[in-house]
């Protein structure tokens, strides 16, 4: 056990403010910059496409991508918060602030969604073409979910349920910060404990149905029921790493010393290591199954990634998801070690992306592809089956998403302690031990 016991009133201003100085302060300024530079690029950028047709199609598919990257970080931040209230951790409070930073901006983020409601969406979807639909049995057999009207409703159900949830949490804690007694914040941990267990059941559903809507539907003859508890499994890893960034450089800065420790970093790099045997564990069960079952309709998904340079990504999500973090995570000094576990937790937010850019691209090159063979353009069919095409847009709007992210997260990081002063365990989390 430790030797010297700390007390919430200990804490120095220094450890737990974002200091004014420092870059932190200025990361809302960074991610304006940011946004406006790759909106600029993505959508003004070259393209190495003649037709309009698939100008479009390529430039709103990396909207897409980098939306849904920007989207999966505030998604973890309001899981693990709920979560973290749900079981009442002790050892995460000291933690959980950066997660609230995070779920703050998932509001603003899935803003960005409201586009591919709209017109732009009919680059990306193909159930949005009513020419296919009409001429497509198994399409139009979903058309009493794959269509424009039940799009949009479900669309606003997610953003109500998000936002509602992020804002409730994010705010009651701000408020814990300010309360005038002991009761007043017990009684803020406590309406956080009430709404966790049913924001988790109204966080899966939301999760699961808006990644149906977002990326399985890009390939609507497709369908996987494992497919909203794999993006699950990314989000997760996303936002541990997330926290073992930010707090790594937080404390490079000055800040969190003594509050955040490495017995905190230690539970953290177990997330990690536990969510990258669980995602390894549906990523596997949704291939056996499909592969055993040898469904036309099912393998064709994995087919047209397991050509060319799309099964070097494949080959890339395996190794990368899987092996090099598997065994890079296993030693325990090695999680104890913020130096380390940071250079894996830039890994492991960076293979979220490279997943994500899996799941999206592959669908826009295989309609390319089956358009060119349909025009008898075999050249450019083998072209689209074979390789990667990675162009400003990509870039752009990868950018302009995290700049998004950055300037909602930067704003709610200078706006409040960076713990929660008045949580009732706080004190146990800045004593936590791992046996």
């Amino acid at each position: 056990m430790s030797a010297h016991k700390k007390k919430v009133a200990d804490l120095e201003d220094n450890q737990i403010t974002v200091d004014p100085g420092s870059i932190w302060a200025k990361v809302w300024m960074v991610g304006i910059g940011l946004a406006i530079l790759g909106f600029a690029i993505g959508f003004a950028g070259p393209s190495p496409f003649k037709e309009d047709d698939a100008i479009q199609a390529k430039l709103w598919t990396g909207y897409l991508n980098g939306f849904m990257f920007a989207l999966s970080l505030g998604l973890g931040g309001l899981v693990f918060v709920i979560i973290q209230h749900l079981v009442r951790a002790n050892w995460s409070v000291a933690v959980r602030r950066i997660a609230e930073h995070a779920m703050f901006t998932l509001p603003f983020v899935a803003l960005g969604g409201i586009p591919l409601l709209l017109g732009p969406g009919h680059h990306v979807f193909e159930w949005m073409h009513t020419e296919h639909v009409l001429h497509d049995p198994m399409i139009k057999a979903k058309l009493a979910y794959l269509n424009h009207g039940s799009f949009k409703a479900r669309f606003g159900l997610y953003l109500a349920i998000w936002s509602g949830l992020s804002i409730a949490f994010w705010n009651w804690s701000r408020k814990q910060d300010d309360a005038k007694s002991t009761e007043e914040a017990a009684e803020y941990a406590y309406k956080q404990r009430f709404l966790a267990p049913i924001g988790l059941i109204a966080f899966a559903l939301s999760m699961t149905f808006g990644a149906f809507d977002f990326m399985m539907s890009l390939d609507p003859h497709w369908f996987s029921t494992m497919y909203g508890v794999y993006i699950f499994a990314g989000v997760a890893l996303a936002i541990h790493s997330l926290l073992v960034v930010v707090i790594h450089f937080l404390q490079r800065g000055g800040m969190l010393k003594d509050v955040v420790t490495a017995e905190h970093f230690h539970d953290l790099g177990k997330f990690m290591f536990g969510f990258t045997v669980f995602w390894t564990y549906i990523g596997f069960s949704q291939y056996f199954l499909i592969w055993y079952a040898n469904i036309p309709e099912e393998t064709h998904w994995f087919m047209y990634r397991a050509h060319g340079q799309w099964l070097n990504l494949s080959y890339l999500v395996i190794f990368g998801r899987f092996v090099i973090p598997f065994f890079l995570l296993l030693r325990r000094g090695w999680k104890r070690n913020s130096n380390y576990l940071v250079w894996m937790a830039f890994w492991i937010i960076f293979m979220e992306f490279i997943d994500i850019f899996w799941l999206v691209q592959p669908p826009f090159a295989h309609h390319a592809a089956s358009r060119a063979e349909e025009a008898g353009a075999m050249e450019l069919a083998h072209h689209f089956h074979s390789y990667i095409n990675v162009t400003a847009a990509d870039v752009g709007f990868f950018v302009a998403f995290v700049g998004v992210f950055l300037t909602v997260f930067g704003y709610s990081l200078k706006s409040m302690k960076l713990v929660p002063i008045q949580d009732p365990r706080l004190e146990e989390s800045l004593n936590h031990e791992n046996f």
